[in-house]
């Protein structure tokens, strides 16, 4: 019967890449977690995840990503594991700085899988890092790989490997891997924060050049309204005269003829307009008072928007005598002057 220590970490007959890791997890914590040690708390997602995990989240909450590579046939994989990765302050520090993704090389098989992992996640450098501890014997084994990304660029921070570390050296590394991703996270923060005031005045060039142009387009469309309205308005105006002329031709059509200044009972009246003008005609005695409205009316002065007043004293609005009525019959003096004004 297998002891802890026999169970493989990844077994190289697993179906999927979770299942390896959770494995590789059950396993780890099997074999280390005794009384006074605490297993750091492994990523068990492809190794895609991880690096989502440390990196495609904002700049202020990156942290750097530990690969941690283990091998059982290294002489310092258990000392290694127990002695400095459970080590409460290395694995309180992984677990609250880091993100910590695992993998075991015990078997070729999963090691070429790794590669292949580093291969297609464009991860070159740490893959010829890593092909560089092939061609040395295992005791490098177990590999903590410190990395963090400069934007879109691998940086290496450190790697702690195997019996040639202890707590101090690791914890070193370690801390001096926070400081490296706190340095490049301070310049990322500090071009982010460039980047979003270069943004902000973008948007605000543009909000004030999109206002500039609804204010040139209201100024526009007002001018246009007021141009169209002016031209309506004069249309209308013309329209009115035009109107005003028809009655007033009209008017003047069904007038009678004015009488001969020689003729006999006939009266004169002046009137005075509102425009200032004065005008005089002749009127017969016999003519009903509706001929000197029909005159007034022909000049454009009509009974309904217009007063006439004569000269008696109070003056007398005529307009609201019986039209029917004859100069005579009203007892028109021989020379009258009335007075047209608005009502």
């Amino acid at each position: 019967m297998d002891t802890n220590n026999e169970l493989p970490l990844i077994p190289t007959d697993c179906d999927s890449v979770v299942e390896g890791l959770q494995n590789f997890a059950l396993v780890f914590e099997s074999r280390y977690s005794n009384l006074g040690h605490v297993v750091p708390p492994f990523c068990t997602q492809p190794l895609n995840v991880a690096i989502e995990e440390a990196f495609n989240v904002p700049a202020s909450e990156r942290r750097p990503l530990a690969l941690y590579i283990h091998n059982d046939k290294s002489v310092a994989a258990h000392l290694f594991a127990q002695n400095i990765i459970c080590i409460d302050a290395v694995s309180q520090l992984l677990r609250h700085q880091y993100v910590i993704w695992p993998w075991d090389v015990t078997y070729k098989e999963n090691e070429e899988k790794l590669f292949n992992f580093l291969m297609s996640l464009n991860m070159e450098d740490v893959r010829e890092m890593m092909a560089r501890f092939r061609t040395i014997d295992n005791e490098k084994y177990p590999l903590l790989i410190l990395l963090t990304k400069d934007k879109n660029k691998w940086v290496e921070i450190g790697v702690c490997a195997g019996i040639m570390e202890t707590v101090d050296t690791v914890m070193d590394k370690l801390m001096e891997g926070i400081e490296v991703n706190e340095n490049i996270k301070t310049q990322e923060l500090a071009e982010e924060e460039e980047r979003r005031e270069r943004e902000r005045i973008r948007n605000e060039q543009a909000r004030e050049y999109q206002m500039s142009l609804e204010t040139d387009l209201a100024k526009r469309e007002q001018k246009e309204k007021e141009i169209r309205e002016q031209k309506e308005e004069e249309q209308r105006r013309i329209a009115e005269q035009e109107e005003a002329e028809i009655k007033k031709a009209l008017m003047a059509s069904q007038l009678p003829p004015e009488p001969e200044e020689k003729e006999k009972d006939i009266i004169v009246v002046r009137f005075r307009l509102p425009d200032g003008d004065m005008a005089t005609r002749r009127f017969r005695k016999s003519d009903p008072l509706s001929v000197l409205y029909t005159f007034l009316a022909s000049k454009g002065y009509n009974n309904n928007g217009f007063k006439f007043l004569n000269s008696d004293h109070p003056k007398k609005d005529i307009s609201q005598l019986n039209p029917k009525s004859t100069f005579a019959e009203l007892n028109f003096p021989a020379r009258e002057q009335i007075f047209v004004e608005e009502t």
